[in-house]
Protein backbone atom coordinates (compact mmCIF):
# COMPACT_ATOMS: atom_id res chain seq x y z
CA UNK A 1 0.00 0.00 0.00
CA UNK A 2 1.62 3.49 -0.98
CA UNK A 3 0.71 5.78 1.74
CA UNK A 4 2.65 8.99 0.40
CA UNK A 5 0.80 11.03 -1.95
CA UNK A 6 -2.07 9.26 -1.56
CA UNK A 7 -5.38 11.61 -1.58
CA UNK A 8 -8.75 9.90 -0.54
CA UNK A 9 -12.27 11.96 -1.42
CA UNK A 10 -14.44 9.74 -0.54
CA UNK A 11 -15.00 7.09 1.93
CA UNK A 12 -15.33 4.54 -0.84
CA UNK A 13 -11.81 5.27 -1.74
CA UNK A 14 -11.07 4.74 1.30
CA UNK A 15 -12.00 1.04 1.65
CA UNK A 16 -10.85 0.31 -2.28
CA UNK A 17 -7.38 0.97 -1.05
CA UNK A 18 -7.69 -1.56 2.27
CA UNK A 19 -9.90 -4.10 -0.32
CA UNK A 20 -6.91 -3.82 -2.74
CA UNK A 21 -4.17 -5.25 -0.76
CA UNK A 22 -5.95 -7.47 1.69
CA UNK A 23 -6.69 -11.16 1.78
CA UNK A 24 -10.32 -12.82 0.57
CA UNK A 25 -10.78 -14.23 3.73
CA UNK A 26 -9.89 -10.94 6.11
CA UNK A 27 -12.22 -9.18 3.26
CA UNK A 28 -15.01 -11.22 4.38
CA UNK A 29 -14.38 -9.94 7.62
CA UNK A 30 -14.99 -6.14 6.40
CA UNK A 31 -18.40 -7.75 4.70
CA UNK A 32 -19.98 -8.63 7.72
CA UNK A 33 -20.90 -4.98 8.14
CA UNK A 34 -24.07 -4.44 6.60
CA UNK A 35 -22.96 -0.19 6.26
CA UNK A 36 -19.73 -1.16 4.75
CA UNK A 37 -21.57 -3.46 2.44
CA UNK A 38 -24.28 -0.32 1.13
CA UNK A 39 -21.09 1.94 1.02
CA UNK A 40 -18.87 -0.56 -0.82
CA UNK A 41 -22.15 -1.08 -3.29
CA UNK A 42 -22.72 2.85 -3.57
CA UNK A 43 -19.31 3.53 -5.27
CA UNK A 44 -19.56 0.37 -7.97
CA UNK A 45 -19.60 1.94 -11.53
CA UNK A 46 -23.61 1.50 -12.73
CA UNK A 47 -22.68 -1.45 -14.71
CA UNK A 48 -20.98 -3.78 -11.66
CA UNK A 49 -24.29 -2.16 -9.52
CA UNK A 50 -26.89 -3.28 -11.80
CA UNK A 51 -24.64 -6.82 -12.31
CA UNK A 52 -24.95 -6.87 -8.36
CA UNK A 53 -28.66 -6.29 -8.66
CA UNK A 54 -29.44 -8.65 -11.15
CA UNK A 55 -27.51 -11.73 -9.04
CA UNK A 56 -28.95 -10.72 -5.81
CA UNK A 57 -33.10 -10.21 -6.76
CA UNK A 58 -33.23 -12.27 -10.26
CA UNK A 59 -30.43 -14.76 -10.08
CA UNK A 60 -30.30 -15.64 -5.50
CA UNK A 61 -27.25 -17.46 -6.02
CA UNK A 62 -23.98 -16.56 -5.90
CA UNK A 63 -21.92 -18.75 -8.70
CA UNK A 64 -22.18 -18.12 -12.35
CA UNK A 65 -20.45 -19.53 -15.32
CA UNK A 66 -18.55 -17.18 -17.23
CA UNK A 67 -20.90 -17.87 -20.10
CA UNK A 68 -24.00 -17.16 -18.12
CA UNK A 69 -22.17 -13.74 -17.16
CA UNK A 70 -21.94 -12.56 -20.63
CA UNK A 71 -25.83 -12.92 -21.25
CA UNK A 72 -26.52 -11.09 -18.27
CA UNK A 73 -24.18 -8.21 -18.91
CA UNK A 74 -25.87 -8.49 -22.82
CA UNK A 75 -29.52 -7.81 -20.90
CA UNK A 76 -27.84 -4.78 -19.08
CA UNK A 77 -25.46 -3.43 -21.64
CA UNK A 78 -25.62 -4.59 -25.48
CA UNK A 79 -22.69 -2.43 -26.45
CA UNK A 80 -19.94 -4.27 -23.41
CA UNK A 81 -17.99 -6.73 -25.14
CA UNK A 82 -14.97 -7.22 -23.00
CA UNK A 83 -15.99 -8.39 -19.36
CA UNK A 84 -12.36 -8.28 -18.18
CA UNK A 85 -12.75 -4.53 -17.68
CA UNK A 86 -16.07 -4.60 -15.45
CA UNK A 87 -14.86 -7.70 -13.31
CA UNK A 88 -11.63 -5.74 -12.91
CA UNK A 89 -13.03 -3.54 -9.99
CA UNK A 90 -15.48 -6.52 -8.43
CA UNK A 91 -12.26 -9.08 -8.02
CA UNK A 92 -10.28 -6.07 -7.50
CA UNK A 93 -12.35 -5.36 -4.06
CA UNK A 94 -12.74 -9.27 -3.34
CA UNK A 95 -16.69 -9.21 -4.35
CA UNK A 96 -15.41 -12.10 -6.88
CA UNK A 97 -13.15 -14.14 -7.64
CA UNK A 98 -12.94 -16.58 -10.98
CA UNK A 99 -12.47 -20.33 -10.06
CA UNK A 100 -11.94 -23.23 -12.97
CA UNK A 101 -13.50 -26.34 -12.47
CA UNK A 102 -12.94 -29.18 -14.85
CA UNK A 103 -13.50 -27.22 -18.06
CA UNK A 104 -15.83 -24.72 -16.83
CA UNK A 105 -14.68 -21.37 -15.41
CA UNK A 106 -16.89 -20.17 -13.21
CA UNK A 107 -17.26 -17.20 -10.66
CA UNK A 108 -17.81 -16.76 -7.38
CA UNK A 109 -19.84 -13.72 -5.91
CA UNK A 110 -18.85 -13.12 -2.15
CA UNK A 111 -21.55 -14.69 -0.41
CA UNK A 112 -21.21 -12.76 2.88
CA UNK A 113 -21.28 -9.65 0.80
CA UNK A 114 -24.20 -10.82 -0.85
CA UNK A 115 -26.50 -11.73 2.50
CA UNK A 116 -25.50 -8.10 3.98
CA UNK A 117 -26.71 -6.09 1.10
CA UNK A 118 -29.48 -7.81 0.21
CA UNK A 119 -30.70 -7.30 4.12
CA UNK A 120 -29.40 -3.68 3.94
CA UNK A 121 -31.62 -2.68 0.95
CA UNK A 122 -34.57 -4.82 1.05
CA UNK A 123 -34.37 -3.50 5.19
CA UNK A 124 -35.85 -6.37 6.66
CA UNK A 125 -33.60 -6.98 9.38
CA UNK A 126 -33.59 -5.56 12.78
CA UNK A 127 -29.63 -4.82 13.06
CA UNK A 128 -29.23 -2.52 10.69
CA UNK A 129 -31.72 -0.12 12.65
CA UNK A 130 -29.76 3.31 13.85
CA UNK A 131 -27.93 2.07 16.99
CA UNK A 132 -28.82 3.56 20.24
CA UNK A 133 -27.51 6.28 22.05
CA UNK A 134 -27.49 7.01 25.97
CA UNK A 135 -30.90 6.48 27.76
CA UNK A 136 -32.69 9.17 27.39
CA UNK A 137 -33.68 9.30 31.05
CA UNK A 138 -30.05 9.26 31.83
CA UNK A 139 -27.94 12.24 33.27
CA UNK A 140 -26.16 13.33 29.95
CA UNK A 141 -26.60 16.68 28.73
CA UNK A 142 -27.23 17.04 24.59
CA UNK A 143 -25.09 19.24 23.19
CA UNK A 144 -26.82 22.02 20.02
CA UNK A 145 -25.73 21.18 16.44
CA UNK A 146 -23.88 24.87 16.64
CA UNK A 147 -21.92 24.02 19.59
CA UNK A 148 -20.42 21.05 17.82
CA UNK A 149 -19.99 22.58 14.21
CA UNK A 150 -18.07 25.35 16.42
CA UNK A 151 -15.76 22.70 17.96
CA UNK A 152 -15.13 20.84 14.77
CA UNK A 153 -14.46 23.65 13.18
CA UNK A 154 -11.55 25.33 16.08
CA UNK A 155 -10.06 21.90 16.10
CA UNK A 156 -9.60 21.38 12.86
CA UNK A 157 -8.43 24.87 11.70
CA UNK A 158 -6.06 24.37 14.41
CA UNK A 159 -4.58 21.50 13.38
CA UNK A 160 -4.16 22.58 9.70
CA UNK A 161 -2.74 26.03 10.91
CA UNK A 162 0.06 23.71 13.31
CA UNK A 163 0.71 21.83 9.97
CA UNK A 164 1.72 25.05 8.00
CA UNK A 165 3.85 26.50 10.32
CA UNK A 166 5.39 23.70 11.63
CA UNK A 167 9.24 24.03 11.49
CA UNK A 168 9.06 27.87 11.04
CA UNK A 169 8.07 28.89 14.33
CA UNK A 170 8.38 28.01 17.93
CA UNK A 171 5.57 25.72 18.15
CA UNK A 172 4.62 24.02 21.56
CA UNK A 173 3.63 20.21 22.11
CA UNK A 174 0.36 21.21 20.71
CA UNK A 175 -0.55 17.63 19.27
CA UNK A 176 -0.43 14.10 20.75
CA UNK A 177 2.72 11.95 20.03
CA UNK A 178 -0.05 9.84 18.67
CA UNK A 179 -1.12 12.55 15.83
CA UNK A 180 2.13 13.92 15.15
CA UNK A 181 3.05 10.17 14.38
CA UNK A 182 0.59 9.85 12.02
CA UNK A 183 1.01 13.27 10.07
CA UNK A 184 4.91 11.64 10.24
CA UNK A 185 3.83 8.21 8.30
CA UNK A 186 1.91 10.12 6.08
CA UNK A 187 4.31 11.83 4.80
CA UNK A 188 2.17 15.15 5.16
CA UNK A 189 5.31 16.00 7.41
CA UNK A 190 9.02 15.06 7.38
CA UNK A 191 11.82 15.05 9.52
CA UNK A 192 14.65 17.15 8.46
CA UNK A 193 17.59 16.83 9.95
CA UNK A 194 17.50 13.95 12.48
CA UNK A 195 15.97 11.30 13.76
CA UNK A 196 14.66 12.47 16.87
CA UNK A 197 11.33 14.42 16.87
CA UNK A 198 11.40 17.88 18.11
CA UNK A 199 9.73 21.05 16.66
CA UNK A 200 12.42 22.42 14.81
CA UNK A 201 13.43 19.24 12.98
CA UNK A 202 9.93 18.66 11.68
CA UNK A 203 8.78 20.84 8.49
CA UNK A 204 5.62 20.43 6.28
CA UNK A 205 6.58 18.38 2.73
CA UNK A 206 5.58 19.29 -0.61
CA UNK A 207 2.35 16.45 0.05
CA UNK A 208 1.95 18.26 3.56
CA UNK A 209 1.24 21.10 1.28
CA UNK A 210 -1.08 19.73 -1.60
CA UNK A 211 -2.97 18.29 1.58
CA UNK A 212 -3.90 21.58 2.93
CA UNK A 213 -5.01 22.60 -1.13
CA UNK A 214 -7.48 19.65 -1.24
CA UNK A 215 -11.30 20.21 -0.18
CA UNK A 216 -12.64 19.76 3.35
CA UNK A 217 -13.53 16.30 2.45
CA UNK A 218 -10.28 15.24 0.91
CA UNK A 219 -8.21 16.63 3.64
CA UNK A 220 -10.45 15.11 6.62
CA UNK A 221 -10.73 11.29 4.71
CA UNK A 222 -7.14 11.35 3.33
CA UNK A 223 -6.23 11.75 7.34
CA UNK A 224 -8.37 9.16 8.33
CA UNK A 225 -6.82 7.00 6.15
CA UNK A 226 -3.64 7.55 7.74
CA UNK A 227 -4.87 7.38 11.36
CA UNK A 228 -6.24 3.68 10.22
CA UNK A 229 -2.97 2.47 8.43
CA UNK A 230 -0.87 3.87 11.61
CA UNK A 231 -3.16 2.07 14.44
CA UNK A 232 -2.80 -1.15 12.10
CA UNK A 233 1.32 -0.79 11.68
CA UNK A 234 2.06 0.42 15.17
CA UNK A 235 -0.56 -0.74 17.49
CA UNK A 236 -1.98 -3.42 15.48
CA UNK A 237 -4.96 -2.44 15.82
CA UNK A 238 -7.05 -4.69 12.65
CA UNK A 239 -8.29 -2.25 9.62
CA UNK A 240 -11.48 -3.69 9.41
CA UNK A 241 -12.13 -2.43 13.59
CA UNK A 242 -11.41 1.16 12.78
CA UNK A 243 -13.51 1.30 9.35
CA UNK A 244 -16.11 -0.22 10.87
CA UNK A 245 -16.43 1.93 13.67
CA UNK A 246 -16.09 5.35 11.58
CA UNK A 247 -18.56 4.10 9.51
CA UNK A 248 -21.28 3.12 12.28
CA UNK A 249 -20.95 7.37 13.35
CA UNK A 250 -23.10 7.93 10.58
CA UNK A 251 -25.70 5.60 12.37
CA UNK A 252 -25.68 8.05 15.32
CA UNK A 253 -28.08 10.93 16.35
CA UNK A 254 -26.18 14.39 16.51
CA UNK A 255 -25.81 15.96 20.00
CA UNK A 256 -27.17 12.78 21.49
CA UNK A 257 -24.29 10.96 24.18
CA UNK A 258 -23.05 7.83 23.08
CA UNK A 259 -21.35 5.68 25.12
CA UNK A 260 -18.03 3.99 24.36
CA UNK A 261 -18.40 0.34 23.18
CA UNK A 262 -17.57 -2.41 25.50
CA UNK A 263 -16.13 -4.90 22.66
CA UNK A 264 -12.48 -3.99 21.88
CA UNK A 265 -12.15 -0.92 24.07
CA UNK A 266 -8.62 -0.67 24.02
CA UNK A 267 -8.45 -1.03 20.60
CA UNK A 268 -11.26 2.12 20.01
CA UNK A 269 -9.33 4.03 22.64
CA UNK A 270 -6.77 5.57 20.49
CA UNK A 271 -9.07 5.91 17.38
CA UNK A 272 -11.58 7.92 19.62
CA UNK A 273 -8.47 9.77 21.24
CA UNK A 274 -7.27 11.10 17.72
CA UNK A 275 -10.94 11.60 16.37
CA UNK A 276 -11.43 13.92 19.45
CA UNK A 277 -8.22 15.75 18.78
CA UNK A 278 -8.87 16.63 15.39
CA UNK A 279 -12.55 17.39 15.89
CA UNK A 280 -14.73 15.11 14.46
CA UNK A 281 -16.13 13.91 18.00
CA UNK A 282 -16.50 15.76 21.35
CA UNK A 283 -15.82 15.03 24.74
CA UNK A 284 -15.63 17.00 27.68
CA UNK A 285 -12.86 15.40 29.06
CA UNK A 286 -10.84 12.20 27.46
CA UNK A 287 -11.43 9.98 30.37
CA UNK A 288 -15.21 10.33 30.49
CA UNK A 289 -17.41 6.71 28.54
CA UNK A 290 -19.95 8.76 26.53
CA UNK A 291 -18.61 11.10 22.97
CA UNK A 292 -21.05 12.89 21.05
CA UNK A 293 -20.86 12.83 17.21
CA UNK A 294 -20.41 15.85 15.03
CA UNK A 295 -22.56 16.14 11.84
CA UNK A 296 -19.16 16.55 9.64
CA UNK A 297 -18.01 12.35 10.90
CA UNK A 298 -22.39 11.68 10.42
CA UNK A 299 -21.85 12.60 6.70
CA UNK A 300 -18.27 10.99 5.33
CA UNK A 301 -19.70 8.17 4.31
CA UNK A 302 -22.52 9.77 2.05
CA UNK A 303 -22.20 12.00 -0.60
CA UNK A 304 -23.77 14.81 0.84
CA UNK A 305 -21.21 17.65 0.28
CA UNK A 306 -19.68 19.07 3.42
CA UNK A 307 -19.89 22.83 2.43
CA UNK A 308 -23.00 23.10 3.37
CA UNK A 309 -22.18 21.70 6.86
CA UNK A 310 -18.53 23.44 7.39
CA UNK A 311 -20.69 26.97 5.91
CA UNK A 312 -16.91 29.26 5.71
CA UNK A 313 -17.85 31.84 2.82
CA UNK A 314 -14.47 31.82 1.66
CA UNK A 315 -13.80 35.32 0.45
CA UNK A 316 -10.42 35.26 0.34
CA UNK A 317 -8.76 37.21 -3.30
CA UNK A 318 -5.15 37.46 -3.92
CA UNK A 319 -3.99 39.93 -6.37
CA UNK A 320 -0.03 39.71 -7.72
CA UNK A 321 1.56 42.28 -8.98
CA UNK A 322 4.40 42.10 -12.09
CA UNK A 323 6.62 43.78 -8.91
CA UNK A 324 6.43 40.54 -6.69
CA UNK A 325 4.59 42.02 -4.45
CA UNK A 326 1.26 39.50 -3.42
CA UNK A 327 -2.00 41.62 -1.84
CA UNK A 328 -4.28 39.43 -0.19
CA UNK A 329 -7.71 40.06 1.59
CA UNK A 330 -10.26 38.46 3.87
CA UNK A 331 -7.60 35.71 4.54
CA UNK A 332 -7.93 33.36 7.41
CA UNK A 333 -5.09 32.56 9.55
CA UNK A 334 -4.24 29.30 7.75
CA UNK A 335 -4.32 31.23 4.51
CA UNK A 336 -1.90 33.76 5.84
CA UNK A 337 0.29 30.88 6.96
CA UNK A 338 0.39 29.23 3.36
CA UNK A 339 1.27 33.06 2.18
CA UNK A 340 3.96 33.11 4.72
CA UNK A 341 5.55 29.83 3.33
CA UNK A 342 6.86 31.34 0.24
CA UNK A 343 6.67 34.68 0.71
CA UNK A 344 7.71 37.65 3.31
CA UNK A 345 4.98 39.08 5.22
CA UNK A 346 6.02 43.12 4.72
CA UNK A 347 2.17 44.61 5.88
CA UNK A 348 -0.34 43.06 7.75
CA UNK A 349 -3.78 45.03 8.44
CA UNK A 350 -7.24 43.49 9.51
CA UNK A 351 -8.79 42.75 6.16
CA UNK A 352 -5.29 43.06 3.97
CA UNK A 353 -1.73 41.31 4.02
CA UNK A 354 1.03 42.55 1.70
CA UNK A 355 4.08 39.93 0.94
CA UNK A 356 6.00 39.65 -1.59
CA UNK A 357 7.91 36.54 -3.39
CA UNK A 358 12.05 36.93 -3.21
CA UNK A 359 14.58 34.58 -4.09
CA UNK A 360 15.29 33.55 -0.52
CA UNK A 361 10.92 33.08 0.53
CA UNK A 362 11.02 30.65 -2.64
CA UNK A 363 14.31 29.02 -2.02
CA UNK A 364 12.74 28.13 1.81
CA UNK A 365 9.18 26.99 0.36
CA UNK A 366 11.41 24.59 -2.15
CA UNK A 367 13.54 23.30 1.01
CA UNK A 368 9.97 22.29 2.28
CA UNK A 369 9.59 20.64 -0.63
CA UNK A 370 6.91 22.50 -2.26
CA UNK A 371 6.79 23.11 -6.05
CA UNK A 372 7.03 26.32 -8.06
CA UNK A 373 3.69 24.35 -9.72
CA UNK A 374 2.02 23.92 -6.21
CA UNK A 375 2.79 27.76 -5.27
CA UNK A 376 1.27 29.30 -8.96
CA UNK A 377 -1.61 26.45 -8.14
CA UNK A 378 -2.51 28.00 -5.04
CA UNK A 379 -1.98 31.89 -5.51
CA UNK A 380 -3.87 31.46 -9.28
CA UNK A 381 -7.19 29.37 -7.78
CA UNK A 382 -7.48 32.80 -5.14
CA UNK A 383 -6.66 35.04 -8.24
CA UNK A 384 -9.39 33.83 -10.35
CA UNK A 385 -11.75 34.22 -7.22
CA UNK A 386 -10.81 38.06 -7.32
CA UNK A 387 -11.57 38.28 -10.88
CA UNK A 388 -14.85 36.72 -10.29
CA UNK A 389 -16.14 39.19 -7.53
CA UNK A 390 -15.15 42.09 -9.26
CA UNK A 391 -16.07 40.80 -12.45
CA UNK A 392 -12.59 41.54 -14.24
CA UNK A 393 -11.81 40.08 -17.75
CA UNK A 394 -8.81 39.07 -18.52
CA UNK A 395 -6.17 36.26 -19.56
CA UNK A 396 -3.78 35.40 -16.94
CA UNK A 397 -4.13 35.66 -13.26
CA UNK A 398 -0.23 35.50 -12.60
CA UNK A 399 2.17 37.83 -14.20
CA UNK A 400 4.67 36.17 -16.39
CA UNK A 401 7.19 37.51 -15.26
CA UNK A 402 6.06 36.03 -11.66
CA UNK A 403 5.64 32.78 -12.73
CA UNK A 404 8.89 32.67 -15.19
CA UNK A 405 10.72 33.83 -12.14
CA UNK A 406 9.40 31.25 -9.93
CA UNK A 407 9.94 28.60 -11.95
CA UNK A 408 13.51 29.62 -12.84
CA UNK A 409 14.73 29.76 -9.31
CA UNK A 410 13.47 26.39 -9.05
CA UNK A 411 15.73 25.20 -12.14
CA UNK A 412 18.45 27.10 -10.63
CA UNK A 413 18.35 25.39 -7.13
CA UNK A 414 17.71 22.13 -8.81
CA UNK A 415 21.21 22.47 -10.54
CA UNK A 416 22.95 21.59 -7.69
CA UNK A 417 22.34 18.01 -5.36
CA UNK A 418 23.40 18.34 -1.63
CA UNK A 419 24.80 15.18 -0.74
CA UNK A 420 26.39 15.34 2.99
CA UNK A 421 30.15 13.20 3.26
CA UNK A 422 33.61 12.69 4.80
CA UNK A 423 37.03 13.81 3.14
CA UNK A 424 39.63 11.72 3.27
CA UNK A 425 43.16 13.75 2.24
CA UNK A 426 46.43 13.62 3.15
CA UNK A 427 47.22 10.39 1.44
CA UNK A 428 51.27 9.66 2.44
CA UNK A 429 51.90 7.53 -0.74
CA UNK A 430 49.82 6.97 -3.87
CA UNK A 431 49.39 3.30 -3.44
CA UNK A 432 47.76 4.42 -0.11
CA UNK A 433 45.21 5.88 -2.12
CA UNK A 434 44.79 3.81 -4.32
CA UNK A 435 44.08 1.57 -2.14
CA UNK A 436 41.19 3.05 -0.13
CA UNK A 437 39.74 4.31 -3.57
CA UNK A 438 39.28 0.91 -4.59
CA UNK A 439 37.87 -0.19 -1.52
CA UNK A 440 35.16 2.86 -1.77
CA UNK A 441 34.72 1.88 -5.51
CA UNK A 442 33.96 -1.50 -4.43
CA UNK A 443 31.71 -0.47 -1.49
CA UNK A 444 29.23 1.92 -3.02
CA UNK A 445 30.09 4.71 -0.84
CA UNK A 446 32.72 7.22 -2.47
CA UNK A 447 30.63 10.49 -3.33
CA UNK A 448 33.79 12.65 -5.03
CA UNK A 449 37.23 11.97 -5.74
CA UNK A 450 40.58 13.26 -7.44
CA UNK A 451 43.70 11.33 -8.23
CA UNK A 452 45.56 14.91 -8.86
CA UNK A 453 44.80 16.15 -5.45
CA UNK A 454 44.21 12.71 -3.54
CA UNK A 455 41.66 13.09 -2.09
CA UNK A 456 38.28 11.38 -1.46
CA UNK A 457 34.66 12.36 -0.40
CA UNK A 458 32.56 9.07 0.90
CA UNK A 459 29.54 8.93 2.48
CA UNK A 460 28.29 8.22 5.77
CA UNK A 461 27.50 5.56 5.95
CA UNK A 462 30.20 4.12 4.39
CA UNK A 463 32.72 5.90 6.72
CA UNK A 464 32.70 3.50 9.64
CA UNK A 465 33.44 0.57 7.24
CA UNK A 466 36.93 2.77 5.73
CA UNK A 467 37.68 3.22 9.23
CA UNK A 468 38.20 -0.38 9.97
CA UNK A 469 39.59 -0.78 6.41
CA UNK A 470 42.16 1.87 7.29
CA UNK A 471 42.86 0.23 10.38
CA UNK A 472 43.20 -3.14 9.73
CA UNK A 473 45.17 -2.49 6.82
CA UNK A 474 48.04 -0.71 9.01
Amino acid sequence: MVLNEIVIDTFFGALKEFLTETSLEKAEIFFEDKILCTTIFGGLTNTNKNLILYVLLLENKNTLLLSELNKILNKIDKSIFDTSEILKELTNLKIVRQRTSGTLNELIISEMFIKNLKISLLGNDNSVKRPSSCDSSSAQPLKTMEFLDTYFKQRWEFLLSLIAEWGRNNIDESLSKELLSILLLSGILILSNSNEISNYDVNISSYGFKFLLLDRRGQILTLIFHTVVWLNLSKDIPIHLSVTFIASLSQYTVGQPIPIPSDHGENYSLLIKVLREIGLIYMRKSTTSIFYTTRIAESLISSRDLDEIDSTNDLASIIVESNFRIYAYNISPLQLSLIGLFSEILYLFPSMVVSKITRESAYQAFSFGISSEQILFFVDHYSEHFKKLKNIKRKANIPFSVSDQLKLWEKQRNRLQWTEGVLYKGFNTVSDFEDVLDFTINNNCVVLYNKNKRFIVVTNEGHPDIKRFWKDRK
